[in-house]
């Protein structure tokens, strides 16, 4: 959820970031205009700033009041059933989004390279397009 700094400084402590480093939101395309300024088309891929229009997703607003909105709509079932959720909460429907890679390594390709970061990141679940493994499982 994007609604707290620490969230931002957490993902970032896991991942051997900087903890100002600035992940990016991904929100419904109908929530879009709720939450920031642009276009839609222009932020489906992630591929321009747009300027926030609150303080309620600090994790995902970089000093600058910008950030680099990953547009999603409802066809992608499994990440629209969380900003859903969270909007049945009264919590802004907003998601931290960030590359699967420690500090100094590549970015995630397969899925034994995201076993492989997800230990040692410590998170408590990773999630892939089939199944939800927690950590005890590893």
């Amino acid at each position: 959820w994007a609604g707290k700094e620490e969230v931002r400084d957490l993902i970032n402590e896991k991942k051997g970031m900087e903890d100002w480093r600035p992940l990016a939101p991904i929100c419904l395309a109908e929530d879009f205009h709720d939450y920031f300024t642009g276009e839609i088309e222009d932020s489906r891929f992630m591929l321009s700033l747009s300027k926030s229009k609150t303080d309620a997703i600090p994790a995902v607003t970089h000093v600058d009041n910008t950030s680099r909105v990953q547009v999603i709509t409802s066809e992608e079932k499994l990440l629209s059933g969380v900003l859903e959720e969270l909007r049945k909460l009264e919590m802004a429907p907003v998601i931290v989004n960030t590359s699967f890679n420690c500090a100094g390594e590549p970015i995630v390709e397969s899925f034994l390279q995201a076993v492989a970061s997800f230990k040692s990141m410590g998170f408590d679940y990773l999630i892939s397009e089939n199944d939800i493994f927690a950590k005890k499982k590893f």
